[in-house]
């Protein structure tokens, strides 16, 4: 649906109350679906107990092309500390204000979502892997992402107004990046002997800087 602003929820609140409670439901069962098998999945639908209990033990977790939203985020809780690969692509993300629920994955696939702003991802402190190409973000602050990365996917967004020196300031940022966008950042800061993330900056810029 297309909800922007509802004034009042009166007329239907006890139904709503509900649908709400029970989001939290709904994504264990579609994750359910999407890591086991029909058996196992069909079995643990029976019983929520159990279910949840289940998918708590998850490392990897494919939601891609679920059409989540920004809300949904919090539920992912029913996820444990063991969940390691987050697949989110091909979503409806456009601004999501907390990731607490998911803080301690190290692999996270954000492309091909909505996304205009990035917040919160600082909370990420095992995050090592961040795909955020194929979104409308225009611009990456220095401390919008955690120190933790070492590959980062930025294409096809709408970064034309970072500029070298607004480039500089992330990879200022990020002193273990390894990769941005397949190009080699180890190799430009060991093997060039290139020390200062300015000229960091300028070396990748063939490709992270549009024409």
């Amino acid at each position: 649906n297309f909800f922007v602003k509802i004034l009042s929820w009166d007329s239907v609140k006890h139904v709503c109350y509900l649908c709400l409670s029970n989001r939290r439901k709904e994504l264990a069962e579609r994750i359910a679906v999407r890591c086991f098998n029909e058996s196992e999945a069909t079995q643990l639908l029976k019983d929520e107990h159990s279910l949840m209990n289940r998918i708590k033990k998850l490392e990897q977790v494919r939601l891609d092309g679920e059409g989540l939203g920004d809300t949904d985020i919090e539920y992912l809780d029913v996820l444990g500390p063991l969940l390691s690969h987050l697949y989110l692509n091909r979503n409806f993300f456009v601004k999501i204000l907390s990731w607490d629920s998911v803080k301690h994955v190290q692999f996270l696939n954000l492309s091909n979502n909505n996304i205009k702003t990035l917040y919160g991802m600082s909370v990420f402190d095992q995050l090592q892997v961040l795909d955020i190409s194929r979104n409308r973000i225009n611009w990456i602050g220095g401390s919008d992402l955690p120190e933790s990365l070492l590959h980062l996917e930025t294409s096809y967004n709408s970064l034309q107004l970072m500029d070298i020196s607004s480039w500089s300031l992330l990879l200022d940022g990020l002193p273990r990046l390894r990769t941005l966008d397949g190009r080699d950042v180890i190799h430009a800061r060991r093997y060039l002997g290139i020390r200062s993330c300015f000229q960091i900056a300028c070396a990748l810029s063939v490709t992270i800087i549009p024409a």
